[in-house]
């Protein structure tokens, strides 16, 4: 079983054609992938946080119209369920959170360690490392996980608007590296780390020489680094209608192919960056990945 973990929420776009209108979509990296996995037949469970509240139910709603288990769904009274209202420029997202680290300080209190029987693969989140108690919550499971020889994969995700330290969750990711199996970012990730694009992740992170890292590239496609190899896979010229959830296609597909079959790399890079090229031709990024129901 995959266990994914971490933050979903409502993405609120403005309407293209009436700028008084606003539609709500569900969304959040973890939860994306989540359902990306599910609609690729993966056994997995999503563990968040949400309140007891409109916004909530919503969204518990839809995770369960996709078919998605919500056992570990927990829904606590003393928090806001998180969202994000979304702009696009040049066909880029920006996001701007509210009551984002509500959840997040719960995330201790309610995970049950239970949670990582008979997992294989857990799934977790960067975007949480911007939140003190939930980084620490979260590095504490990936130890625990790393015993149990569960497969750790994590995309970066960096929002610098969820916090005032990038310095901080710079070196916070990084200490997470040396326990991950697959590592996923952007390239505009990587710049955080470097001004060299092509410089290997290997020669910037602590990691085992069995880890995998992907760099996606948008319409350039992505590049997957091995110890001793790298594989480029090219963009796919489609017609862009909202790229956000882009990357949770990827992630979810790849893992899918990883997983059934760890040997054949270049054929999942391949089909994961054209999964994640399709997912923006529609709106809104869960409603985008359940076309893949059943690939």
């Amino acid at each position: 079983m995959i266990l994914v973990i971490g933050e979903t929420l409502l993405d609120i776009f403005q309407d293209s054609h009436d700028t008084s209108a606003f539609k709500a979509y569900p969304g959040g990296a973890p939860a994306n992938v989540a359902v990306m996995l599910h609609a690729l037949k993966e056994k997995v469970r999503f563990f968040t946080v949400l309140g007891k509240d409109s916004k909530g139910e919503t969204l518990i709603n839809v995770l369960k119209s996709f078919g998605l288990k919500t056992d570990y769904v927990i829904q606590d009274a003393e928090v806001h369920t998180p969202f994000a209202l979304v702009e696009s420029h040049d066909g880029h997202p920006s996001f701007y959170f509210y009551h984002f680290n509500e959840p997040l300080n719960t995330y201790p209190k309610h995970f049950n360690l239970d949670a990582l029987n008979d997992v294989t693969c857990l799934v977790g989140s960067g975007v949480i490392c911007t939140h003190k108690k939930a980084f620490k919550f979260q590095k504490k499971l990936f130890k625990k996980a790393k015993k149990r020889k569960i497969f750790l994969a994590l995309d970066f995700n960096i929002r610098p608007h969820l916090t005032p330290d990038m310095v901080k969750l710079r070196n916070r990711l990084i200490s997470l590296t040396p326990d991950l199996d697959l590592i996923k970012l952007s390239e505009e990730d990587y710049q955080y780390f470097t001004p060299d694009l092509n410089q290997s992740p290997f020669e910037i992170f602590k990691l085992k020489e069995t880890a995998q890292v992907i760099i996606t590239r948008g319409s350039k496609g992505a590049t997957l680094y091995l110890k001793d190899t790298v594989i480029h896979a090219s963009g796919i010229p489609v017609e862009v209608v909202d790229t956000t959830g882009a990357g949770d296609a990827f992630m979810g597909a790849y893992l899918h192919g990883i997983l059934k079959d760890p040997l054949n790399l270049e054929h999942h890079l391949q089909d994961a960056n054209k999964k994640a090229a399709l997912s923006t031709t529609l709106k809104g990024a869960m409603t985008a990945l359940m076309q893949f129901k059943g690939q």
